[in-house]
């Protein structure tokens, strides 16, 4: 699994490009643009980020992303924590 971590600069351009390459296998995320009622809780305001969690073959997006490889946990790895 791959996470990628996109910041679009235009939403519709965004949108179009998910409904052509992404699909039901991926876990979409946007940001949420309402105000923080909890304010312990550090959050950057102005900033439009998406994130989706999915196969790696999805095609790179036309705006700056990074992807992450999530590596599975193994039996040992549970056994340390």
């Amino acid at each position: 699994m791959v996470a990628t971590v996109c910041r679009p600069t235009d939403a519709a351009a965004f949108d179009s490009y998910a409904a052509r390459h992404l699909g039901p296998e991926h876990a979409l995320h946007r940001t949420e643009h309402a105000e923080n009622d909890y304010p312990l809780l550090p959050v950057r305001t102005g900033e439009d980020v998406r994130v989706w969690v999915g196969p790696p073959e999805s095609p790179q997006p036309p705006w700056p992303t990074r992807r992450l490889r999530l590596e599975p946990v193994t039996a040992a790895a549970r056994r340390a924590v």
